[in-house]
């Protein structure tokens, strides 16, 4: 459980920094803000639709982690535009959006079912909390850059970041990796940070939460020690092991009701075989 909880801390850490970072970041978009921040709260309705409809589907984990790595790699492409493309920077940031949102609401959906009953109330108030330090911690992300740098200053640190990102934004124009102008003012980097530091960022979450179990198709844990042993024989890379467990262990339970109404005398019959059909309807 303690891996679990570290891993599920630290996702939420993230996942609420790289959310509440990108709608932040629609105030850098070169279009305008009220029409940018509306048009990605709009398309957030499909996007939860979906998510409530699939989820029993296609299960908690993978999806979750599907779309914080696409997310992450769109988010490392939209900062690696060209400036004047305008429509493309926009289209990737609402494509951004959506998936940081489907992840946000998979991850409250998933992270109530890892934790077991008896501490899932304050788990989740823990998660909350690390969520709201990732909250807090979104704007600084987003506007660390709009600070006036100065090279004779007494603190060199942000001077550093500065440097570091304009010896890498040079090295990718040079190499021609992207359409990147070689001669690099503020403003471009102001945009490009934030969009890379989200990706990688999302990127990273993705990968944590590969190493967690699947919670579809099993019987949520109860106690402590049920919470460390639930997932504990499943492989990293499994889908649908759980799904197809559950359907295993249904038809066995079908399977020894049945030779139980069968094996009970000819008169009694009838009321084992009601007791049968009434315990598979409440199951």
């Amino acid at each position: 459980m303690r891996k679990k909880t570290f891993v599920l801390l630290i996702s939420w850490l993230i996942i609420h920094l790289c959310y509440n970072g990108n709608s932040l970041q629609t105030s850098n978009l070169p279009f305008n803000t009220y029409i940018s921040f509306s048009v990605g709260a709009f398309l957030e309705i499909p996007v939860n639709m979906f998510c409530i409809l699939s989820l029993d589907r296609f299960g908690r984990k993978w999806p979750d982690v599907i779309c914080l790595y696409i997310g992450g790699i769109l988010g490392i492409i939209s900062g690696c535009l060209s400036q004047n493309a305008e429509h493309e920077i926009f289209v990737m940031a609402m494509l951004v959006r959506i998936t940081f949102a489907a992840g946000t609401n998979i991850t409250f959906q998933y992270t109530a079912e890892l934790f077991p009953t008896e501490v899932r109330g304050r788990g989740l108030s823990l998660q909350r909390m690390f969520g709201a330090i990732g909250s807090c911690l979104a704007p600084t992300v987003v506007f660390w850059t709009t600070f006036e740098y100065s090279v004779h200053r007494s603190s060199h640190s942000c001077f550093l970041v500065e440097k570091i990102a304009m010896k890498l934004l040079l090295l990718f124009s040079k190499k021609k990796y992207f359409t990147l102008i070689a001669t690099l003012h503020q403003a471009e980097i102001d945009r490009l940070l934030p969009m890379m530091v989200l990706g990688c960022l999302s990127l990273v979450a993705g990968s944590l939460i590969i190493i967690l179990p699947e919670t579809t198709g099993h019987q949520l844990p109860h106690t402590l020690e049920e919470g460390e042993k639930f997932g504990a024989h499943e492989s990293i890379c499994s889908i649908f092991s759980s799904k197809h467990k559950s359907e295993t262990e249904e038809s066995a339970a079908k399977f020894g009701r049945d030779n139980l109404a069968a094996d009970v005398p000819e008169g009694t019959q009838g009321i084992f075989i009601m007791t049968a059909k009434e315990t598979e309807a409440k199951l």
